[in-house]
This record gives C-alpha cells, structure tokens and sequence, in this order.
C-alpha cells in the first residue's frame, strides 16, 4: 500500500477551508534573508509540493495568505487558551494551525465580498487586543505558516537537530458569528487614530514650513547610519530603523514621506523582503504613536 503524503494531505485540508481561488506563498531564506512570491492555485501549488518540500529541507520558511482582497484575517501567536477564548465568544476560525510547539495562529474571514483593506487591518488589531495575540501581525497582508512543513528558526531547533512540524489542529471552514461587531469596533479604532493622527500631522505641517528638508530617503538611511555608528555591532537595526522614523517625524517629515523613504531604501528590502511593506506600516505608525 502506497503511503500518504502527510504534507500534501493536510496542506490540501488547510487550502480547502481557507477557501479562496488564489493564494499568494512567501518564501524567507531562513539564512540569508531572501525571499520569493508566488500567487497561485490550490492545485498549482499542490503540483509544486516537491519543490516546496526542497525549499523547506533546505531551512526555508514556507508561507501563504490568501490574496489580498480576500477579507480573512491572521490572528498570529495565540495561546491554546486564546483559540478557546474564540470558539467560546463565537469567533469561528476556517483554520487552525500549531505553528510551533503550543503557538497557534488562527485564519477568521469577516466578510463574504472585499473590505477596504485598511478596516481588515483594524480588525486584525481588535482580534490581537482582545486575545493577547501578536500586534505586530495586525496586517491584511499577513503571511501564515503552510501546514506540513516545519518551522526553520533556529530557537525551534529540537535536540535531534530536526525542526518541528507546523500542525493543522481545525480546518472547518467556520465563519465568524456577528462579524459586524468586529467591523463596527475597528472602524471606531480608526476613527479616534485618524482624529490623533490628523493632529500630529498639522503639527509637521507648522514645522515643515519653517524647516529646510533634504531628500527623505537620504535623511533617512543618515540616522540609520549614525545610530550603527554609535552602536556598533549591538545595534539593533528594527530599533534603529524606528528611532530615524521618529527623528524625521519630528523635523516635519510627513508619515507618507517617512514610508516612501523606507521603502525606497534597499537596506529593509534586504532584511524584510516580502514584509517589507508591513514592517514600514508598523514601524511609521509606532513612530507617528511615540513623537514627542
């Protein structure tokens, strides 16, 4: 009898309840960094799986989402408790998945058609807030782990040397009851953030037109530069990257010019690869929410 492709079975379920027509896979070189988009099928990517498994065996991350207009959402690092806390208030998950030992990470769809992306992302926040899951994973472009393969980073390594295995532990493909709370609760959260945000702006505003201001982006990669000046070889380049943030804010930077000079900059596309844009959300929005 010939045996079960364990990977392609449970990948094949994990697909199924996600339920969507196209997923985008994201690659991560666990060593180097790079990394690789592929937005394709469920049976696309099931007819790649052996290139997958390579990718895998050879300590790459295997990533997917669903696309982007999908309005599904990742509630990433929730404890056994927290996806207990969500069947219990009626959150039903389409997917459950153990991404490491004890660490789950929870697929919810909000809606049937698309959202606009930023109400998705503030969702993402409530869900985060009220189950003490990860913040920094609010985005709608959030990757998840691929069920099957097994979770590179080198704090998993077990005593054999061998990496543990992301576990599909629900896949019922159970929508959310009473998603409309969740809306309702994340477009008041972005109100009170754009009323706080509008106010920081104008005070950029003031300060722009009395400030002479070079080019964003070599305004930016200078403050980077000075702090891995200071600090040697303990810098700690997400710290760094958020502290020049802040220091453009301050001198009268708009957030906007502060996000295109981070993403203009080659240095985060080399350490973030496909994050990249969701770590320059995050880092302009903790420097908007930390200016002094």
């Amino acid at each position: 009898m010939a045996q079960t492709d364990l990977t392609r079975y449970f990948l094949s379920q994990q697909l199924t309840a996600l339920g969507v027509s196209r997923y985008e896979f994201c690659l991560v070189d666990a060593n180097s960094g790079r990394a690789e988009r592929h937005l394709w099928s469920a049976s696309h990517a099931l007819s790649r799986l052996g290139w997958l498994k390579h990718r895998n065996a050879n300590e790459w991350h295997i990533y997917l989402r669903p696309e982007a207009r999908e309005p599904i959402v990742l509630v990433d690092d929730l404890s056994e408790a927290g996806v207990e806390s969500m069947r219990a208030d009626g959150l039903g998950a389409l997917c459950v998945v153990e991404s490491s030992p004890n660490n789950f990470q929870a697929w919810v769809r909000i809606a049937e058609s698309p959202i606009p992306h930023e109400l998705v992302t503030g969702i993402g926040e409530v869900l985060a807030t009220r189950y003490d899951a990860d913040l920094r994973a609010k985005s709608f472009r959030q990757p998840g782990r691929a069920v099957g393969f097994t979770n590179v980073k080198p704090k998993h390594k077990q005593d054999n040397g061998l990496f543990p295995f992301v576990r599909l532990t629900e896949a019922s493909g159970l929508r959310a009851e009473h998603p409309e709370a969740l809306v309702d609760a994340a477009r008041t959260l972005l109100q009170k953030r754009r009323a706080s945000r509008a106010q920081v702006r104008n005070r950029y505003l003031k300060r722009s037109k009395r400030v002479g201001l070079e080019d964003p982006r070599s305004f930016f990669e200078n403050a980077v530069a000075y702090i891995c000046q200071q600090y040697g070889a303990d810098t700690d380049l997400s710290r760094a990257d958020a502290a020049a943030a802040r220091r453009m804010l301050t001198q009268g930077y708009a957030p906007a010019d502060v996000a295109d000079a981070m993403l203009r900059s080659s240095a985060i596309h080399e350490r973030r690869g496909c994050r990249a844009a969701d770590y320059v959300d995050r880092t302009v929005a903790w420097a908007v929410d930390h200016v002094g």
